[in-house]
């Protein structure tokens, strides 16, 4: 199966929800059983504990401060079937040789590469980004169509890179509650130039 790599920004609860049914969607296309595992340093939001048991996930939260320690827990995981990674950028704060990022990070991505693991990096909403000026996603077939269209983006020339991608090479889903209907605007980008 083509694996899909992308972001999802926004509050932390709605991010990861919406980061799971971007992967089940990418999934459900290729027949495949969505078997994820959370790797996070803060609890996963108590509405998706349910729904991520009932996926037959595991939970690793607030266990890891280094890059080996994530790694070895991750291949155990994926020895048990797990095939995507919901993280957080707690990534960053891990400690890793040398204190130098990039080496550790490849290694990881490396691994998922070779072993066909999706990834979705759950984040905070950054206000830098202008949301509004991508397409907005309303309906389920039309979060199915950009989540194939993330999975199909997916370019491995950047592996070793794509937890830190910038915007428009890494596919990222923006989600923002509007608390006065209670409704969930979500938008997507990815730039084509990139995938050239």
């Amino acid at each position: 199966m083509k694996r899909i790599v992308f972001r999802t920004e926004g509050k932390y609860e709605d991010s990861c929800r919406l980061a799971v049914l971007v992967m089940k969607c990418a999934f459900r296309e290729k027949g495949v059983k969505f078997r994820p595992m959370y790797i996070s340093n803060e609890q996963i939001p108590d509405r998706m504990k349910q729904e991520f048991s009932a996926l037959g996930g595991i939970l690793e939260e607030a266990r890891f401060s280094s890059f080996s320690h994530a790694q070895a827990a991750i291949e155990g995981n994926v020895e048990k079937g797990i095939n995507a990674l919901l993280i957080s950028d707690s990534f960053m704060s891990w400690n890793c040789p040398g204190n130098v990022l990039n080496k550790p990070l490849e290694n990881l991505e490396c691994y998922l590469k070779r072993n066909e693991i999706s990834v979705a990096i759950v984040q905070d909403y950054s206000e830098k980004v202008p949301r509004t000026r991508f397409p907005k996603v309303n309906g389920a077939s039309v979060l199915k169509k950009y989540s194939l269209d993330a999975r199909d983006s997916n370019n491995e020339m950047y592996c070793g890179e794509a937890f830190v991608l910038p915007y428009g090479v890494l596919p990222v889903f923006f989600i923002e509650r509007k608390e006065d209907q209670n409704r969930l605007d979500i938008r997507y980008y990815a730039s084509r130039d990139y995938h050239r």
